[in-house]
């Protein structure tokens, strides 16, 4: 992608995390590991659904479970960014985000 729009997702722990974001529609993901968040597009801001990590971005977002829920809640967005460091590092960022958040369909 030539130009990426980005943002600041801010866990519970303090850390700010930069997302690039683009409309559901136009995603095409890298084949690279990463965080993401399906979010909607709310007044002055973001809300996010639903946080997640994944292997491969572009494998994993466009294959998701909680897509058509996403939908129906209003998902506009995908945020991601790829994330070196291996799993334990990609799953410390979701949870960070998701107790900062609590989006709806994490919730188990």
């Amino acid at each position: 992608m030539a130009s990426q729009s980005t943002c600041m997702w801010d866990g519970l722990s303090g850390q700010r995390y930069q997302y690039w974001y683009t409309p559901i529609s136009k995603f095409s993901g890298k084949h690279e590991p990463g965080n993401y968040i399906l979010a909607q597009a709310a007044q002055g801001g973001w809300r996010p659904l639903y946080v997640g990590e994944c292997q491969s971005l572009r494998d994993r977002c466009t294959l998701h479970e909680k897509w058509d829920a996403a939908i129906r809640l209003g998902a506009t967005h995908i945020h991601a960014h790829t994330t070196p460091g291996g799993l334990q590092r990609r799953l410390d960022e979701e949870t960070d985000l998701r107790r900062r958040w609590n989006p709806p369909l994490n919730k188990q």
